[in-house]
């Protein structure tokens, strides 16, 4: 989304696109478990982490 970055992680390998009604969410699975949730409604232009498993 433009110049939005968020420093600091690491590339993510496992993503899985789910796109619904002008909704976009990106999820990264590890081992069996949903790590992160990235919820973009590109209409509004924006994008938040919903969701990050801490271990």
């Amino acid at each position: 989304m433009d110049n939005t970055y968020d420093k600091g992680n690491g590339r993510l390998e496992n993503l899985t696109v789910a796109a619904r009604a002008g909704a976009i969410a990106v999820v990264n699975v590890h081992n069996g478990t949903v790590t992160h949730i990235r919820a973009c409604e590109p209409g509004r232009r924006k994008a938040q982490l919903t969701c990050k498993v801490l271990h």
